[in-house]
């Protein structure tokens, strides 16, 4: 069977790649903060919750200000800096969401 790569799908994959590699430079700036909050409450429920707020916002601060010029990059391949920073949260939210939901099974299963 003959595949047929349309310029749309490689566009998707394109625009896919392109959302990881933000993703990708906002991890460190992210986790650093969520392990500094560590310092405050050395609990891990408050760890996953900074990686969601405080380590999300401060990366994001840290993209706006010595990054800035990166979003150029995006808007030339048609993607918005809302988009961005929302693939970024969400996928926070869901990385967290998946190892909460890991760690409640493990709980459930070795009691």
């Amino acid at each position: 069977m003959l595949t047929v790569i349309s310029a749309s799908n490689f566009m998707n994959k394109k625009k896919t790649r392109l959302f990881i590699a933000f993703y990708k430079g906002t991890l460190v700036p992210n986790v650093l903060m969520a392990v500094i909050s560590l310092l405050f409450n050395a609990s891990f429920n408050f760890f996953l919750t900074s990686l969601c707020t405080v380590g999300f916002g401060v990366s994001m601060l840290f993209k706006e200000f010595y990054r800035k010029e990166e979003y150029y990059f995006y808007y030339n391949a048609h993607i918005k800096k809302v988009d961005l920073i929302l693939f970024t949260f969400l996928s926070n939210i869901g990385i967290v969401s998946l190892i909460l939901i890991i760690l409640s099974w493990l709980n459930i299963l070795y009691r």
